[in-house]
């Protein structure tokens, strides 16, 4: 159990590392981010469910999801932009799941 505890941890902490890449204006985590977004969306609204969404960023897309469904069922995923990354960005800092230093 211990394995599989740290393995999340280090994939949300990955995942957080790229969303604060991509805010700073490292464009080159846009694709990674918006895939486990547009995953979370999917997750979310029923096109997709525990089985098909992408194993790799399964945990992230599992907190995400857990965290502000209501966000993730409203969000337009073909126009991503700062204010979303920033909203989810805040989600990690509030609920202290990342190591921010």
């Amino acid at each position: 159990m211990f394995y599989s505890h740290t393995l999340e941890n280090n994939k949300l902490s990955l995942f957080y590392l790229f969303l604060k890449s991509l805010l700073s204006g490292d464009e080159s985590y846009r694709k990674e981010v918006d895939k486990v977004i547009k995953e979370t969306n999917s997750l979310i609204n029923g096109e997709k469910d525990f089985y098909t969404i992408d194993r790799d960023g399964y945990p992230v897309i599992i907190y995400l999801k857990k965290s502000d469904p209501k966000f993730f069922e409203e969000l337009d995923t073909n126009s991503l932009n700062t204010e979303h990354y920033e909203h989810i960005s805040k989600m990690f800092e509030k609920q202290s799941v990342v190591n921010l230093s």
